[in-house]
């Protein structure tokens, strides 16, 4: 067997050849870019393809890194566009979409958290409520209140008396 035969062909252009098994989507350029998966993406490229006219693009993006996707205009050559969330290390579709569902789940518990308005009514109607219950325990009937006197000064609603030491 000879050696060509033995290894394969390597591609002219790997990165065009990487470029044709990336998954594709078109999408309608907007005034801010192109939308995908709630990121939006923009290049120069791409707003010299809207001044042009061009109303969709064929978008390829790698789902192990979302941070740039390739578009074109159906003319065959592509051109990359950077979101304008680009974290400095690599993230996957799969992480992106994890992101979203934590911030998601952030702001429902924001949503869900209490008005601090009502929070407040609240615990003034239940200090209310303790205050009320205090005065009525302190009026029981027949006996004086003390307003901070020495109850032996009071003498004895029932008639006994308090013996008093004398210091």
């Amino acid at each position: 067997m000879r050696e060509s035969e033995s290894s394969p062909r390597l591609p002219k252009d790997p990165d065009r050849f990487r470029l044709e098994f990336l998954p594709f989507e078109r999408r309608t350029i907007q005034r801010e870019g192109l939308e995908f998966f709630g990121m939006f993406y923009r290049s120069e490229q791409l707003q010299k393809m809207k001044n042009c006219g061009v109303k969709s693009v064929m978008l390829k993006y790698d789902p192990t890194d979302i941070r740039t996707v390739y578009i074109s205009a159906d003319d065959g050559i592509f051109h990359e566009a950077r979101s304008e969330f680009f974290p400095r290390d690599p993230m996957s579709l799969d992480e992106w979409k994890e992101h979203n569902k934590r911030k998601e789940k952030r702001l429902q518990a924001a949503m869900n958290a209490p008005d601090p308005t009502v929070v407040h009514d609240h615990r003034k109607q239940i200090l209310a409520e303790a205050n009320r219950r205090k005065k009525a325990i302190s009026r029981f009937d027949g006996y004086p209140q003390t307003h901070g006197r020495d109850i032996r000064d009071l003498g004895d609603p029932l008639g006994f008396s308090v013996p008093r030491k004398l210091s």
